[in-house]
């Protein structure tokens, strides 16, 4: 797998941080990009922060305004101290672990859960986390962190189609969130198809949906 030397994209709605790791390599290379990534999360609007990557492109969210920005200000600002936020049903985390921040969806600051959601690029040794993974000398992957400042496109399912066995799709009339960036409605396609992973299980969900909201 190849290390990018820096990615940090910053556009309208959606500052990103994008990152291959390498399974027992340190990553002085992404702790660069990490700490680029915090100079962008300035103070602004937050609607929804993501940790996912290469093993759940997925991955974990947070959707609660106060606890994103509350976030964005500890990595921006380095602050080390150790603070815990519930969104979402997990307890996101940040605080020092090496020379930098980690951002942690475990419960835990540098510590070796397994398998979770955590990043830290500038530990300064191979324990940088994972997604889905081990945290600690983790398999090699890409990680990804996103910050969405923008409205999203919401749809309304219409049809929906259980494969795999899964018993836990979303029912016609549900609400269908995506991460399409938007600022009014028209800014959304009329109608979509996807298919997405088990809310809860094995198997996919292959569904339908009409535009609904911005938001």
């Amino acid at each position: 797998m190849a290390v990018l030397a820096t990615w940090v994209a910053s556009a309208d709605g959606q500052i990103v941080f994008e990152q291959d790791f390498v399974q027992g390599q340190p990553s002085p290379a992404q702790c660069t990009a990490w700490r680029a990534f915090a100079a962008e999360l300035v103070e602004q609007d937050y609607r929804l922060l993501v940790l996912r990557g290469s093993n759940d492109p997925e991955g974990v969210s947070c959707g609660d305004p106060d606890v994103i920005a509350q976030i964005a200000a500890n990595i921006n600002t380095n602050n080390q101290a150790r603070l815990s936020y519930p969104c979402d049903g997990r307890t996101w985390m940040t605080g020092g672990c090496g020379g930098g921040v980690e951002l942690s969806a475990a419960g835990s600051i540098c510590a070796c859960p397994n398998p979770q959601y955590i990043v830290r690029p500038c530990i300064g040794n191979a324990n940088w986390g994972g997604v889905n993974t081990a945290t600690c000398n983790g398999a090699s992957q890409t990680i990804i962190v996103e910050f969405f400042t923008g409205g999203k496109c919401q749809y309304t399912v219409r049809k929906s189609k259980a494969k795999g066995g899964c018993e836990s799709c979303p029912a016609p009339g549900d609400n269908l969130p995506t991460f399409a960036e938007c600022e009014d409605v028209e800014d959304c396609r009329k109608k979509i198809r996807t298919q997405t992973a088990c809310p809860d299980g094995p198997g996919s969900c292959k569904l339908k949906g009409k535009r609904a909201a911005c938001g």
